[in-house]
């Protein structure tokens, strides 16, 4: 059974990096001195979602869609969006340096400025995350079906038409 002492330790120290924690011989009364870190650990679907938002109203704005219009929007995503995101729209990929105080920094380099597929295929032994049936050929043929201005031109195109369908249908 742990002690309060052991509770307090294990409580803190998820959250604290712990300097010095003592407990008194006389009173049985733990004092501690703690050291605030940085948890290292972000809300990963904070960030996604925030860059999710940012790339999706900036592609389909701020206009409200109705919901009776969700599979006409999901399909706009399935056949447009994602392919165009994934094979042909680059983005930068942060590399981590440590300065002289010893203080992480995000640093964004033009070498590092990819799609994401490449950034996929540049990952060692990336075939061991692919699904069963899917091979790299698959998505790299999927990746060479069109260039990078045509997947955009064929975005833009199906987006007209998920306008038209969601706003002209008012009969």
């Amino acid at each position: 059974m742990p002690t309060d002492f052991e509770q307090l330790r294990f409580s803190l120290g998820q959250w604290f990096r712990i300097r010095e924690l003592q407990c008194s011989k006389i009173t049985r009364q733990p004092s501690y001195k703690i050291h605030e870190i940085k948890i290292k650990k972000k809300n990963d679907n904070a960030l996604v979602e925030c860059k999710n938002g940012a790339v999706i109203r900036k592609i389909i704005g701020y206009a409200h869609i109705p919901q009776e219009y969700t599979t006409e929007v999901n399909e706009f995503n399935r056949k447009y969006l994602t392919p165009y995101l994934n094979y042909h729209r680059p983005c930068f990929f942060a590399e981590t340096v440590i300065d002289k105080k010893g203080k992480e920094r995000k640093k964004y380099c033009y070498e590092n400025m990819m799609t994401p597929y490449e950034k996929f295929k540049s990952l060692a032994r990336s075939e061991q995350y692919l699904k069963k049936g899917i091979t790299l050929e698959d998505l790299q043929a999927q990746a060479d079906s069109m260039s990078d201005n045509e997947a955009a031109e064929r975005l833009q195109s199906g987006r007209e038409t998920l306008f038209k369908t969601v706003f002209e249908r008012k009969a």
